[in-house]
Parts: C-alpha cells; sequence; structure tokens
C-alpha cells in the first residue's frame, strides 16, 4: 500500500448476552416496509452495544514457549445520547507559523461545524512555553469560533504540561455529571520534560477525561503517542492537509462514546502463568487475575494483549473468566462476557539423531499423538479443485452454486489445474489464525507478523436504489453510485499495484465480473465508472462472483484473498441464508470479507455476520462518510 490510514480491531459477535440490549428486532430476511417505517424502527432501538472478543494467536504451542493472548472491546452506537465535553489544545509556538496555524485553526473550525452543541459543550486553550484559556466550555458556537480565529503566533517553547493541566482545570472547574471529558491536544513541537509531561497526563487520564493527540512532527513523537489514552487515539500526520480529515474524524468518535467506566477482569486458568512485563498496556496483576480500566469505549474500539506460558500439556483454556464491567449511555451499570480460547499444549518433540545405517537421512519421530501420525496429510493442504468458469446469470434455482456473468474480455479462459501436493514435514505445524493490528487512523504501527500483500476485489451495488442522489437536499447532485466509485477510486489509488492486485465486481440482479484481477490502474479506474444500475440486490452472487475470482488462476498465491463489499440496501431477490450461506464459502476458502453498509436502509446485523468479523464491518451513514471508509480499509489489509 501507498500509504496506510485506519484503525482496525478485530471483533468477534458473541450472541446475544442477556445482560447487553439486543437489535435482534432488525430482521435478517428482505422486509417491504416503506423508507419512512425502517427510519422508525431503527430510531426506536436507539441504544448501544459491546462487543467482546478474545483470542489466542496461536492455537498449539510448544511446553515451554509462550502465547499472545488478545481480548478487544468496541462499542457501537446506533444514535449518540452520552453528551462530551472538549477542550481543543492548539500549539501556536513559534514553529506553527504559516501555513501549520492556519491548518489547525481550519481543521478545528471544521470539528467545531461538526458537533452537536446542544448535546456537547467545547472550549479552547492555546500553548505554547505557557497555555491560556481562550475560551471556556461553551455551546456558543459564534463564540467559540471567534476565539478560534483569534490565535496567534507567540514567543516561546513547546511545554504540554501546562496545556494539559489547563485543560483539565477547566473541564474540572465546570463539570457535568453525564458528559465525557476530552482533551484533543495538537502540536508539531518536542518538550524535553518527559517526566513532568506523563505524570500530568497520568493525573488527566485518571480523572477519567480522555486524551486525543495530533503529531505534526516527523519523525513521530513517541512522547505524543504515550500522552494518548489509547493507541487509537494518537494521530500522526507531517501533512498539514490531512489536519480536516482528521478532526472530522474526532467529531464522529467522541459523539460515539458507547461505554464508560469500563473495568476488564480476566482471571487465567491455573495451568498457564502470566509472562511478567508481557501486557500492553500493562495490567493491574493480582495472583492470577489481571486487571484493566478504560475511562470510554467507543467504536474505535480497544485492544488489551498479553502473554502466558503453558505449565503442562493438554487441551484446556487460557482462563478461567475474562467479564467487562461498564457504565452504558443510560447510565446502567453492565456486565459482558468474553470468550474462552482453548490451546492445546505439546510435549516438545524429540531431537532426531541419525541410525547407524546407509540412510542418508534420519526419521523424524512424533509424539504420541492420537490425531498426528508421520503419514497424515497436512491439513491445510489445498484439495486440488477445477477453477470455476464465469459464465451465466444467476436464476431463481436450487443450484447449490450461484454463477455470475464476465463480460467479453481479453482475459484468457481460466482452465483447471491441479496445485502439486507439498512434500510432508513430519511436524506439528500450528494453525495460523488472522493477527489484528491496532493501528491510529493516520499514523502507521508495525503490522504483526508484517506486511502482507494482497489481491482485493472490490464489489459494488449498482441497483436501483444507488442512482438516487447522495444528498436528499441536493437532489441534481452526484448519485450514490458516483460518490461510491469515487471513493473506490480512492481506494485504488492508495494500493501498492504491483506486488498487490485489485479487481471490480458490481451486482443487482445479477453480478458481473467488470475487471479480473490486474495490477493496471487505468483499467480499474475505467471498470469503476459503470453507469448501469439494474433491479434487485444480490448480494449472495457478489459474495460468490467474488469468491470465484480470488480462486482463479489469476490470484497470487502468496498474497491475501480480500473482499470489500458496499451495499445499499437489504438482500433483494435472494434472503439472507443464500447471502450467509455464500459468505461462509468464501470465507471457507481463506477470503477475507470486509463490509460497508452505506445509508439508512441496511442491515447492520446481517452485514456484521458476512464479514469475517464484526470489526470488519462499516456504516457510511452520509455519502462523505464512504472515501474516509475506504482509506481505513485500504490501512488494515496489509496487516491480514
Amino acid at each position: 500500500m501507498k500509504r496506510i490510514f485506519g484503525l482496525i480491531v478485530g471483533f468477534l459477535l458473541i450472541g446475544a448476552f442477556a445482560s447487553v440490549p439486543s437489535r435482534a428486532s432488525l430482521s435478517l430476511t428482505p422486509i417491504t416496509n416503506t423508507h419512512e417505517s425502517r427510519h422508525q424502527q431503527r430510531v426506536l432501538n436507539d441504544e448501544c452495544e459491546v462487543f467482546p472478543n478474545k483470542w489466542a494467536e496461536s492455537e498449539h504451542v510448544v511446553l515451554g514457549e509462550t502465547v499472545i493472548i488478545n481480548l478487544s472491546l468496541a462499542g457501537y452506537c446506533l444514535v449518540q445520547t452520552t453528551g462530551a465535553d472538549v477542550i481543543l489544545a492548539i500549539d501556536h509556538s513559534p514553529s506553527m507559523y504559516g501555513d501549520p496555524l492556519e491548518q489547525a485553526i481550519a481543521a478545528a473550525d471544521t470539528f467545531l461545524s461538526l458537533m452537536d452543541l446542544s448535546v456537547h459543550r467545547v472550549g479552547l486553550v492555546s500553548f505554547a512555553e505557557d497555555a491560556t484559556l481562550d475560551h471556556p466550555l461553551s455551546q456558543d458556537r459564534e463564540s467559540l469560533r471567534s476565539a478560534l480565529f483569534a490565535i496567534q503566533i507567540i514567543a516561546g517553547g513547546t511545554n504540554f504540561t501546562p496545556a494539559l493541566r489547563t485543560a483539565q482545570d477547566e473541564l474540572t472547574a465546570h463539570p457535568r455529571p453525564d458528559a465525557q471529558p476530552v482533551i484533543i491536544l495538537l502540536s508539531d513541537g518536542m518538550d524535553r520534560d518527559v517526566d513532568s509531561v506523563l505524570r500530568e497526563a497520568s493525573r488527566v487520564k485518571a480523572a477519567g477525561t480522555r486524551i486525543f493527540t495530533i503529531d505534526l512532527n516527523y519523525p513521530p513523537s513517541e512522547l505524543l503517542q504515550m500522552m494518548a489514552s489509547l493507541p487509537g487515539d494518537y494521530f500522526h500526520t507531517p501533512d498539514i492537509h490531512d489536519l480536516e480529515t482528521i478532526y472530522t474524524r474526532l467529531s464522529q468518535v467522541i459523539q460515539d462514546i458507547a461505554a464508560r467506566s469500563v473495568f476488564v477482569e480476566d482471571t487465567l486458568w491455573p495451568d498457564v502463568e502470566y509472562v511478567l512485563d508481557s501486557g500492553e498496556p500493562a495490567p493491574v496483576v493480582s495472583g492470577r487475575t489481571l486487571q484493566w480500566s478504560l475511562a470510554g469505549l467507543t467504536s474505535t474500539g480497544a485492544l488489551f494483549t498479553y502473554q502466558v506460558r503453558p505449565l503442562v500439556p493438554g487441551t484446556y483454556p487460557v482462563n478461567e473468566s475474562a467479564i467487562a464491567y461498564y457504565t452504558d449511555v443510560q447510565g446502567a451499570r453492565r456486565t459482558v462476557p468474553f470468550p474462552q480460547p482453548q490451546i492445546t499444549v505439546l510435549q516438545p518433540t524429540p531431537t532426531v539423531t541419525p541410525t547407524p545405517t546407509d540412510t542418508q537421512t534420519a526419521t523424524p519421530t512424533l509424539t504420541p499423538t492420537p490425531t498426528h501420525t508421520s503419514t497424515a496429510t497436512p491439513t491445510n493442504t489445498p484439495t486440488p479443485t477445477p477453477t470455476d468458469t464465469p459464465t451465466l446469470t444467476a436464476t431463481p434455482t436450487a443450484t447449490p452454486t450461484p454463477t455470475f456473468t464476465t463480460p467479453p474480455t481479453s482475459t484468457p479462459t481460466m482452465t483447471p489445474t491441479a496445485t502439486p501436493t507439498p512434500t510432508f514435514t513430519p511436524t506439528i505445524t500450528p494453525t495460523p489464525r488472522p493477527r489484528f493490528a491496532f493501528l491510529p487512523f493516520v499514523a502507521q504501527r508495525l503490522c504483526v507478523p508484517g506486511y502482507r500483500n494482497a489481491d482485493v476485489i472490490l464489489a459494488l451495488d449498482t441497483s436501483g436504489s444507488m442512482a438516487d442522489p447522495a444528498d436528499p437536499q441536493h437532489p441534481t447532485g452526484p448519485t450514490k453510485l458516483e460518490v461510491a466509485q469515487q471513493a473506490a477510486i480512492t481506494f485504488v489509488g492508495l494500493l501498492d499495484l504491483p506486488p498487490n492486485q485489485a479487481g471490480v465486481v458490481t451486482f443487482d440482479h445479477e453480478a458481473r465480473l467488470e475487471q479480473p484481477l490486474t495490477t493496471d490502474r487505468e483499467a480499474l479506474e475505467r471498470a469503476l465508472s459503470r453507469e448501469e444500475t439494474g433491479k434487485a440486490t444480490r448480494i449472495d452472487l457478489a459474495l460468490e462472483a467474488s469468491r470465484q475470482e480470488l480462486g482463479s488462476e489469476r490470484h497470487v498465491a502468496e498474497n491475501n484473498k480480500v473482499l470489500v463489499l458496499l451495499t445499499d440496501g437489504l438482500p433483494f431477490g435472494t434472503t439472507s441464508e443464500e447471502v450467509l450461506a455464500a459468505a461462509e464459502r468464501a470465507k471457507g476458502e481463506g477470503v477475507i470479507i470486509y463490509t460497508i453498509g452505506f445509508g439508512g436502509d441496511v442491515d447492520p446485523a446481517l452485514l456484521r455476520q458476512v464479514a469475517t468479523d464484526p470489526g470488519k464491518y462499516y456504516f457510511a451513514p452520509e455519502a462523505g462518510d464512504l472515501e474516509e471508509i475506504y482509506r481505513q480499509i485500504a490501512g488494515v489489509i496489509p496487516c491480514g
């Protein structure tokens, strides 16, 4: 990828918990309600949900080795109901002279325009060597804008400590019991008094305030990263023109707080031990119990990791229990359990020694295990199968695998090829699991285990509703399809072609492979310019078409298989069951699926199930959200 944007954490939706509100009333089958009745239904189901997940990065581990354990929490609110008190702290030291300060003020002004000041309050602090409260917390937008545009460059260095202190003093002096306190601090400078800054940041966080930091330094500032409340609360860009995008994203995050006063408690299984100093962020350790606290949880999510060392062989859970306690948006205290992953702990493989014969190699010996023998076929060896030939339009018959229409192209005809059987090495290889990166919005953090190339199919809904205006207030403006196409073209621009490849599928009553996998950027952009729309919304056929192309001879074996599917509606001309069955077939062949729901007529519960995990479902309530979502997805695809 040329650039890395976004944040993603892998999340798995764990059923409906008795203590967590459910949105099961949103049907998974096609419904015939009008737009108005669907809208009313969603408003009546106004609530937030918290999605927990827990997984071991390896399901098999040799006795004596360690394994990484991850816990994640994601919050989702249908409609925001919790207010926030936000202090914008802006560096106006001499290094910000000219464009940096002008762009920072313009971006902060965008933030003010996006905040619902009937619910939230905003205040202003400017800082250099010292800090000034330029405007107290207020809901007067024009007064805040006047104070913002009055900020001028002053002499002095950069000192984060008084900036944090001044901001927190205002939040403490005028609190609201139902509001989340927030500080957004922007700087291009370096503060040499690291200890003082971190002490002040800790004091602010302990008071329940969430700190976001925006870093204009190059290279990035480790101190600003450490000041942020969560890894995803740190934003880095040396390009001042990214600031408006960052502040826009922050306005969305701040107005989407799903839970407050979050407390996570994880009690380990007796047969594993915690590896000291392995926790990130560091937990409070009490015997076999690990504990973390968060001021607030949003859709940005939170990730906790640590390592354990198994003490005995066998198959058993890594923990006795893991529970998140939190206060919901209504002020009620709730709990939600994490899943309980298991690991299989193997005895070390005996050392292989040559026998005194003429045999050139020794015969390796496996640890006696009923499920593994030296002649077994590896479980991850693919069975050679003929490549599907894309030929037909969908028909409402009981054929087990729907097909799709491919337009005439010069692409070579797909022919069945057998995959050579790899030589079997008689050792027990752990089954690979997806590894998740916790990335800030603009700053790239190293992927774990590393950068992965990908073959990506962009599947775009071309049903009739996509011809509607993207903004109902501007009926002569661009259509939803045009906005989606432009966002997808932006996505293609972020891909590094080659070694990555991309293809395009469109779908309505049928699915069409508009562009097979290619490294030709111009061909992809042409394929994303289709103007025709059709009836129905055959999400199932889009999944099938994408799966077949990702399994074709054009797929690069070393690349991840990725599908990014966008729709603006419910399945029509098919059923939710058929959609989910097609998604499972694709996932079974290793396809990583991201889904994007565009507008208020989608079924988010279904799209979360179609996605590889709930964290890979994105919701774009408005056209302006699409490009940013595609940027975020482009940012996490390299991490596998």
